[in-house]
């Protein structure tokens, strides 16, 4: 199968990759900038691993006119980012930014790769990642959770709507715990800078 997997530069998006293309799949791995294709590409390289490595912003209606979804078999939605920060205290540009990239771009990639493969004979598969954190409120990581929680929703509504239709495409959605991965830890720094001297939740800092 050809499966094609966003923000696989590292943590749990890179080990799909690799297990996946392990198990005798086709697999394009994508990362966010050209400077981490090359840096994704010298490590498969080294692996003697022959996955293929496109740069895929899915903010950047540029990149994802590129992809052939027609040929894609299995999408997994992986990207994501996390904007730690009290809600009191968050820009909300910030916010936006955030559903922009977990929701928003992540339902707009979606959208293509159904509607290319929704009248293929063989079975597709949507693969769509959220959290737990989409599930549990955290403290602090209210943006997170918030976007996690709304990409939840959008994929069990999609997934009522394509039974309607008896449509050969699956929808799987997968809602990791905390993993060492590093993405957590960069949340917490971003929530602790957030937290500045006429922050009412200054003192909190050394709690999360």
């Amino acid at each position: 199968m050809k499966i094609l997997i966003t923000g696989s530069t590292s943590g749990i998006g890179f080990i799909t990759g690799i297990s996946l293309y392990d198990r005798g799949h086709e697999v394009i791995m994508t990362t966010h900038t050209e400077m981490e294709c090359e840096i994704l590409r010298k490590k498969l390289k080294n692996m003697k691993l022959g996955i293929v490595v496109l740069k895929l912003d899915i903010t950047d209606k540029k990149d994802i006119d590129k992809i052939d979804f027609s040929t894609i078999n299995v999408l997994i939605n992986h990207a994501g980012i996390g904007i730690g920060g009290s809600i009191i205290d968050l820009n909300i540009e910030d916010v936006k930014k955030n559903f922009e990239v977990n929701l928003f771009s992540t339902l707009e990639l979606s959208k293509k790769f159904l509607k290319a493969r929704i009248n293929k004979k063989e079975r597709s598969k949507l693969i769509i990642t959220s959290s737990i954190a989409g599930v549990i409120p955290i403290n602090f990581l209210g943006s997170y959770c918030s976007t996690k929680a709304s990409l939840i929703m959008i994929c069990k509504c999609l997934k009522k709507e394509l039974a309607c239709i008896d449509s050969n495409i699956q929808v799987s959605l997968i809602e990791p715990g905390v993993y060492n991965t590093g993405f957590n830890e960069v949340m917490i720094d971003k929530a602790e800078c957030s937290m500045t001297n006429d922050s009412v939740f200054f003192y909190e800092k050394e709690e999360i």
